[in-house]
């Protein structure tokens, strides 16, 4: 799956630029079971002996370890680091297992030198099924558009009419942007609720400075399916992630030799691509904790696609949470 970009966002809402400057829309309900009880976490692992924790798998496969930091834990050590996490985002009520989210919020996103944002309403469950409904309003028309996927079809509206069902070829793009709308929910509920990375897969190591900093290390299974290992950072003296980096290998087409001189002279290029595998890399700057019903979550989201090395880049997006509510089954 592609990654997520304001274009296909805009296509998704058939909305025109200047929405970008009105407040987002308040999402009715529109996911079935969404305000029922909250699902009470399993009981924290086991400890394994002490002849398996001893061996630490080097976690510095695909993301560097950043200098002055060492490999100084176990993956017990690693699991009880992240509970901790997970707990330290509560300030009102014992934690609970979620499902899914709705919010408000604004994504601004900087493409071939040019910066567009948006406001939206959303839903998203992923618990027992991966379900969105996304709303809009579109001020030029006057009318309110929503899309999603209810686990089975894909589907439109408006003003809340009778949905169509996008079964057809013609609504390919369509699905595909809901698809990749439902991957961003995705990743916005690994960073609201840090219990998630426990879930799609345990961490393996922790990394310590002198300082007190910590990075908190494992490899995760998006859900669509990829699989990126994970760095979790932490400040001195504190449990509230200010970064996640992921990265992961992937195979590319690249032109061959042969092929740039046989299209250089009009000639018939091999059929076989050369394939070379590459980085993919992305760091989130999680800034501005706040509570929100009941839980500190980061109201600010920075997404960068370069390492930390390159100082001067400008975020390649920004998500901003205006309104916010967790959903249980």
């Amino acid at each position: 799956m592609p990654f997520f970009h304001l274009s296909t966002l805009a296509l998704l809402l058939l909305t025109p630029a200047g929405v970008a400057q009105e407040p987002a829309p308040t999402v009715t309900p529109a996911i079935e079971g969404a305000e029922t009880a909250e699902l009470v976490l399993p009981e924290k692992p086991q400890e394994p002996a002490e002849a398996e924790s001893t061996a630490v798998p080097e976690p510095a496969v695909l993301l560097e370890i950043p200098a002055g930091f060492e490999n100084t834990a176990a993956p017990a050590l690693a699991t009880d680091l992240l509970l901790e996490i997970a707990d330290a985002q509560f300030h009102a009520k014992n934690p609970a297992l979620v499902a899914g989210i709705r919010l408000n919020l604004y994504l601004k996103e900087r493409q071939d030198g040019r910066a567009s944002e948006i406001g939206f309403g959303l839903e998203y469950m992923v618990h027992p099924r991966e379900i969105i409904a996304m709303e809009i309003e579109d001020l030029e028309r006057g009318t309110s558009v929503q899309k999603g996927f209810n686990g089975s079809d894909y589907w439109l509206t408006e003003d809340d009419k009778e949905k169509q069902i996008l079964s057809g070829h013609e609504f390919g793009k369509d699905r595909e942007s809901i698809d990749e709308a439902m991957d961003l929910c995705s990743d916005l509920m690994l960073m609201l609720d840090f219990r998630q990375l426990e879930k799609r897969n345990m961490p393996r190591a922790v990394l310590r400075h002198e300082d007190g900093r910590r990075i908190l290390v494992g490899d995760l299974k998006r859900q669509e399916g990829s699989k990126w290992r994970y760095h979790l950072w932490l400040a001195t003296d504190s449990l509230q992630p200010h970064r996640l980096e992921m990265a992961r290998e992937v195979e590319v087409a690249v032109p061959s030799k042969v092929e740039v001189e046989a299209t250089d002279s009009n000639q018939e290029a091999p059929s076989e691509p050369i394939l070379e595998k590459v980085l993919e890399y992305q760091r989130f700057e999680l800034l501005h904790y706040d509570a929100f019903d009941g839980r500190f979550v980061p109201q600010w989201i920075e997404l960068f696609h370069t390492p930390l090395q390159d100082a001067a880049e400008l975020p390649a997006r920004i998500l901003q949470i205006r309104k916010f509510a967790w959903m249980s089954n």
